[in-house]
């Protein structure tokens, strides 16, 4: 819908937003096949679907970056990280009048790629099932799967109105 509000009052940004649309589309559709991809990959989605969320929320929605160049070429889930993002928006940023900031960063520690993404708002975990998404439940049995007890993810409040969503996942899978 934002793009199609775009498509009159913009067609230049609308075109820009239709090509980011068909790149989110499209690594969906490889990725769909593969266990893991490439951070630098996964990180080019996650830049797409924020330039189209972008569009939605205007001056809302501020995107940080904190990219080790060290990370680029490790392997992880695909849509993982965007998975966590758009929750992040969707149940964070998008209920905020004034909007809010998400920050995606990732170093490595040891043997470990640590994501961490921060976004406005407050995490309740204590929401009845029903109207809980499945993303949180999924990306929690993906990384069951693929690494048993060698990685974590965890989700808290990290202040009063910032949530941290961590994954930490070891680097040589």
């Amino acid at each position: 819908n934002s793009i199609r509000a775009l498509v009159d009052e913009d067609p230049r940004k609308s075109k820009s937003a239709i090509t980011q649309l068909s790149n989110i589309l499209r690594n969906s559709l490889q990725v769909d096949k593969q266990r893991l991809v490439l951070l630098q990959d996964e990180m080019a989605t996650v830049e797409d679907y924020l330039s189209l969320e972008s569009i939605r929320y205007e001056e809302r929605l501020n995107v940080e970056f904190e990219i080790s160049k060290r990370t680029h070429k490790v392997k992880i889930p695909p849509l993982m990280i965007q998975t966590l993002v758009e929750n992040g928006i969707k149940h964070g940023i998008s209920r905020l009048k004034a909007g809010g900031t998400i920050s995606v960063m990732a170093r490595i520690e040891g043997d470990f790629l640590v994501v961490q993404i921060r976004n406005s708002g407050v995490y309740l975990n204590n929401k009845p099932s029903k109207l809980r998404g499945y993303g949180l439940d999924n990306t929690r049995k993906r990384i069951k799967l693929i690494y048993g007890d060698q990685a974590r993810f965890a989700i808290k409040n990290e202040t009063e109105n910032t949530v941290l969503t961590e994954l930490v996942l070891p680097k040589g899978y």
